[in-house]
């Protein structure tokens, strides 16, 4: 089969009743489906596993080309959407963007939990508090992973090592300025709004950029940017914990479970 010779571990179903039994009882990755299904569509069948866990890709696969039908699709939360005829490098390309998207998902969690601890503070313990604090901005100055800070208009205040070294800009040409000065031209308004709209009502945002270094050159970056809070919950500044995914060993072999369901 095509993706297990890519090395994923894959799980057929025969049918979207047997998809959920498998979901509930199984640890999956990615989730790759057929629309027409019988009991219930494809697209239902993304909504189910939407509302079961959010954070496992849903690809559907379609022999139709409509545009309502991937807009509902999407609306269901689903990763991606594939019309026949099915190549299999666009099969792979979406699969392995989905898996991307699944591991710097946990990749975040983890790592937001770390720096909970990190700065975990005991009142009666000031000193011991601003020792862990000392070590947090180290800590960040010197991850691998890309940090930037702004203010509530976008303006950027704060930029680690990594962020520097994965653009190519210098902090100096950086800080002042807005998160544009990486814009790919890959992305429409209508993504940007997307963005904006979810973390201005304090909601995190994920997803898979492009940006371009200041060569021109382009790079695939998984963006998590979290709203900071002032005591009144007035959204004051935005944090980005980023990782260039160029640099992401991802297709690891027997480590991605595939859900796949057809008729």
């Amino acid at each position: 089969m095509l993706l297990e010779a890519s090395g994923y571990m894959v799980v057929t179903c025969g049918n979207a009743q047997e998809a959920i039994e498998k979901f509930q009882t199984t640890n999956i990755d990615v989730v790759l489906s057929d629309i027409n299904m019988p009991e219930f569509s494809g697209i239902e069948l993304a909504g189910k596993i939407h509302e079961m866990n959010s954070e496992v890709p849903v690809i559907l696969m379609t022999a139709y080309a409509e545009v309502d039908i991937a807009v509902d699709a999407i609306h269901k939360g689903a990763f991606d959407f594939i019309t026949k005829p099915y190549k299999p490098e666009y099969i792979i390309g979406s699969v392995g963007k989905a898996v991307r998207f699944r591991e710097m998902i946990l990749f975040e969690k983890n790592y937001k939990q770390k720096l909970e601890e990190e700065v975990s503070l005991d009142a009666s313990h000031l000193k011991k508090a601003e020792q862990e604090m000392q070590k947090l901005s180290l800590a960040v100055q010197g991850t691998s992973d890309w940090v930037l800070i702004t203010d509530r208009t976008g303006s950027i205040e704060y930029v680690n090592r990594a962020a520097e070294e994965i653009s190519g800009f210098g902090k100096e040409e950086i800080i002042g300025q807005k998160p544009s000065i990486f814009r790919s031209g890959k992305h429409d308004a209508a993504f940007f709004k997307e963005l904006w709209d979810t973390i201005l009502s304090g909601r995190t945002y994920r997803t898979i950029m492009t940006n371009r270094r200041k060569n021109g050159e382009l790079f695939e970056i998984y963006h998590t940017i979290t709203p900071l809070k002032d005591g009144k919950g007035g959204i004051t500044h935005f944090v980005a914990i980023s990782k260039d995914l160029t640099k992401s060993d991802s297709l690891r072999t027997g480590l991605i479970t595939l859900l796949i369901t057809t008729v």
